[in-house]
């Protein structure tokens, strides 16, 4: 629903004079692009940040936002918001929907919503970008959210990625993760994979990513004794491994470990798996390139 209503009744009259450009007295102007047309009286309505900014004379809101006397109407402007922006805040002020092109956009409208302070957009905003979250857009998200203070989102897309680590780990986006986002995904006793050694090879993918070898330290959260001496005597074996002592360091211990028969301990989701009788790969893979 949309945020304002007069009288106990919603905004279809405000509506009906927006679309036949009656008694428009404001604009409102992202950064990039034309003002857009509205009533003063609707915007003030819809928050207490358009209030504050609209009742008054013409002035300097904040370091991005301020109001000036233009012919005919109040112009508004949003310097941080794109053209776009603030068409759909205004469309969603007197509608309560949104028309957006994507998860980015999405995102966009919901650091608007939160300088502007219009509670139902934030909100419709993050049902929107929910309803759109998969594995192929998980990470994206998540460093979004991540930037955005988006709470709601960002604890989805780390449930997600837990869950469906392998799938997420797989994509482009999950490659420009922080190193903090992946260290908090790698430690989590609720990550699920179908083998330690996938997850070290997803991990593995994320550190040689930019050309060299970066995050050492967040391989000390892989569980490298739980894994078969085959596998990990290719891994040290490799040209990646030998360009970090850290990492050559940790396999070995794992080696030691592992050939001496002791039972290690799992993942929790991952020994619930094996005991299930899952599809949990222990098959060493191939010995791993030179990394790009």
């Amino acid at each position: 629903k949309p945020p304002l209503a007069l009288f106990g009744h919603e905004s279809s009259a405000w509506l009906d004079l927006l679309d036949a450009g009656d008694l428009l007295d404001c604009a409102l102007r992202g950064g990039d692009g034309p003002p857009v047309a509205c009533h003063r009286m609707v915007l003030a309505t819809a928050s207490p940040w358009f209030r504050n900014a609209l009742v008054g004379p013409p002035r300097q809101i904040d370091d991005t936002s301020w109001v000036r006397a233009a012919p005919g109407a109040t112009e508004l402007h949003l310097q941080g918001c794109p053209g776009y922006g603030a068409a759909a805040l205004v469309r969603f002020v007197y509608t309560g929907k949104l028309r957006v092109d994507g998860a980015g956009e999405l995102l966009e409208l919901y650091r608007i919503s939160r300088v502007v302070q219009v509670a139902s957009l934030q909100e419709a905003a993050e049902d929107g970008l929910l309803a759109m979250l998969s594995d192929e857009t998980c990470a994206e998200m998540l460093s979004a959210a991540l930037c955005d203070a988006c709470v709601r989102v960002r604890d989805s897309c780390y449930q997600h990625a837990l869950g469906n680590f392998e799938a997420v780990a797989a994509t482009d986006a999950f490659l420009l993760l922080e190193e903090n986002v992946v260290d908090h995904l790698i430690k989590s006793e609720s990550l699920q994979a179908r083998s330690e050694e996938a997850i070290y090879e997803c991990l593995l993918r994320w550190m040689t990513s930019g050309g060299g070898v970066r995050g050492e330290r967040l391989a000390k959260n892989i569980r490298f004794a739980t894994m078969p001496p085959r596998f990990l005597e290719g891994h040290l074996a490799s040209p990646i491994v030998s360009r970090s002592p850290r990492l050559r360091a940790l396999l070995e211990q794992g080696l030691a470990v592992a050939r001496t028969g002791a039972a290690a301990q799992p993942r929790p989701l991952i020994a619930a798996s094996n005991a299930a009788g899952g599809d949990v790969s222990r098959q060493p893979s191939a010995s791993p390139g030179g990394g790009r």
